[in-house]
C-alpha cells in the first residue's frame, strides 16, 4: 500500500475529511432552507418541517456521495447502502434535536440564553456527528475493506 493510500484510511484523516463534509452539508442545508424562505416569504412554523425535509433530501445525497468518494473510498454500489447511510443521518439529526431541546432547557446564570444555545448545538454536533462516523466507517462503507480481506 502506498502512502496516500495508507493516510487516506488512517481514521484521522477520515474523521477530519467527514468533517469537511458536513461543513459542506451544513452550507447546503442553509443555501436550501434560505431560498424555500426567500420564494414562499415564509419564515417561521410548521412549514419548516417541509423545508427540512427537502433540505435533508438533498444533503444527505450530497453527503453519500462525498464521504463515498472522499472519506471512505467506498468503490462498491450496494443498493441499501444510500438507505443505511440515510437513516443513520436521520438518527443522528434525531439524537441532535434531543440533545439540543433538553440541554438548552437548562439556564445558566453567568450565560446568555443565546450563547448557551450554541455552545449545546455544536457540543450536539460534534456528538452526533462522531457516532454517525463511526457508524459509517464501521457499518456501512465498510463492505470493500472486509471484502478485500476475504480475497486475500
Amino acid at each position: 500500500m502506498r502512502i496516500k493510500e495508507k493516510m487516506k484510511s488512517h481514521w484521522f484523516f477520515q474523521y477530519i475529511t467527514y468533517g469537511a463534509v458536513g461543513t459542506v452539508n451544513v452550507i447546503i442545508d442553509i443555501c436550501i432552507i434560505n431560498i424555500l424562505m426567500a420564494i414562499t416569504h415564509i419564515y417561521r412554523g410548521k412549514m419548516f418541517f417541509l423545508f427540512k425535509l427537502i433540505s435533508f433530501v438533498v444533503y444527505s445525497i450530497s453527503g453519500y456521495f462525498m464521504n463515498k468518494r472522499l472519506t471512505f473510498d467506498c468503490k462498491h454500489t450496494k443498493n441499501t447502502t444510500y438507505l443505511a447511510y440515510a437513516l443513520t443521518l436521520f438518527i443522528a439529526a434525531m439524537g441532535n434535536g434531543w440533545i439540543l431541546s433538553t440541554f438548552t432547557m437548562l439556564s445558566l446564570d453567568r450565560i446568555s440564553p443565546r450563547v448557551w444555545a450554541n455552545i449545546v448545538n455544536i457540543i450536539a454536533s460534534m456528538t452526533t456527528g462522531t457516532i454517525s462516523f463511526l457508524v459509517n466507517k464501521f457499518l456501512i462503507f465498510n463492505g470493500d475493506r472486509n471484502k478485500e480481506e476475504k480475497d486475500k
